[in-house]
């Protein structure tokens, strides 16, 4: 079996305290396709802890019986610091309460820097030019040094899932249909997605340098291959928000059919044996 658990510890952000990203692996380090999946960034948006720890068992079972082919990294609480923001009995866990900044909004823009890291260094090959954008990226995020709780945890996940095939971004509306939201990079490529799990509706845009979760992946990749024409830069990774109802759909009806969705589109994509 290679299911392990890690807990990455974040810096304090008061005396006494302290607070831990606890991070699921599945599969070897390095094997591929390596899927990245997380929940609750915006702490308060429940459905996606509860179909991630639905996902979590079955890849499990699917771990005991050698069935895990890639490698799959599943964050299932990924703001620990939202979830602690609880005022008179009600989640506050959309923004940080230090600075009113959206914790899903200014992750680390890499896009300069790895342009000028890879600019003269990219050949014909489109898949070595993956490979050596993904090494630039995560040699750019080893370079910062955040100090505030939120900008580490914001670069944390990102040194998780920077060089991943496949990143899921779950969260949920206060009321809605189960949506997803993808950059044009990755469509038609995520359509497979979003019949896998019956999406309503699917929005597509064209990112932009707020620098959401999703921004930092599908825009880095649209970008580079936009500068560098004359090269193959295929995108090196599939990057959705999958918007799961609303946030009072945390009922096993509804969860434990989406964490199978989950895993049979994980199947489809080879990260997983079986169909």
């Amino acid at each position: 079996m290679t299911h392990r658990t890690d807990q990455l510890d974040l810096p304090a952000a008061s005396l006494g305290t302290r607070r831990r990203l606890v991070v699921h692996r599945f599969g070897s380090s390095g094997a591929r396709p390596k899927a990245y999946l997380h929940a609750a960034l915006h702490a308060q948006e429940l459905p996606g802890i509860v179909v991630l720890e639905h996902l979590v068992a079955r890849l499990a079972e699917a771990d005991a019986a050698g069935k895990i082919t890639g490698e799959i990294i599943v964050v299932p609480f990924a703001n620990p610091i939202g979830l602690s923001q609880q005022i008179m009995m009600e989640a506050q866990g959309r923004y940080d309460l230090d600075t009113n900044r959206n914790y899903n909004r200014g992750f680390p823009d890499l896009i300069d820097e790895v342009i000028a890291a890879v600019d003269g260094n990219l050949t014909d090959d489109g898949e070595a030019n993956i490979a050596l954008i993904r090494r630039a990226i995560g040699a750019a995020l080893t370079t910062r040094h955040d100090a505030r709780e939120a900008d580490v945890l914001k670069l944390e996940l990102l040194k998780l899932s920077h060089d991943a095939d496949l990143v899921l971004d779950l969260h949920s509306a206060w009321e809605a249909l189960l949506h997803l939201f993808v950059t044009d990079l990755n469509w038609p490529d995520a359509s497979d997605l979003a019949r896998q799990i019956n999406a309503e509706v699917v929005l597509i845009d064209r990112g932009n340098r707020m620098m959401t979760f999703k921004s930092a992946h599908a825009l880095l990749w649209k970008e580079l291959a936009a500068r560098f024409t004359d090269h193959p830069v295929p995108p090196g990774c599939l990057t959705a928000v999958v918007e799961l109802r609303g946030q009072r759909d945390v009922d096993d009806h509804l969860t434990k059919p989406d964490a199978d969705n989950l895993f049979h589109w994980l199947q489809r994509r080879g990260v997983i044996a079986g169909t």
